[in-house]
């Protein structure tokens, strides 16, 4: 973790959005409401550039309420835009369903 400007900060989602974007990705539907957050900032007052994805290809982790079916839309997708094999994944497993399984080895 670091801290960054909120220049930096409205950049970093900003671009991320955009790199989603042309990769056949949209942001979430509460994307356009929750940006407003950064108001009048300005990205130009931000020098870094920013890197997304992994070793130069799209990377698609999982999230803890993604649904197989939406996983796999998600690759269908991008499958789709960057082809076969140029693009890395990482699925989630099951959490565990009580306490007595989570201390199984």
């Amino acid at each position: 973790m670091q801290n960054i400007s909120p220049a930096c900060a409205r950049k970093v989602i900003e671009d991320c959005a955009a790199y989603a974007n042309n990769i056949g990705l949209s942001p979430d539907p509460d994307y356009k409401k929750a940006k407003n957050v950064f108001g009048n900032i300005n990205t130009d007052e931000c020098s870094e550039e920013f890197e997304f994805g992994k070793d130069g290809k799209p990377l698609y982790v999982t999230g803890p309420f993604d649904t197989p079916e939406k996983s796999e839309k998600i690759i269908n997708k991008l499958n789709k835009s960057s082809g076969a094999d140029n693009f890395h994944y990482v699925l989630n497993i099951a959490p565990f369903k009580d306490e007595d399984e989570k201390n199984r080895i």
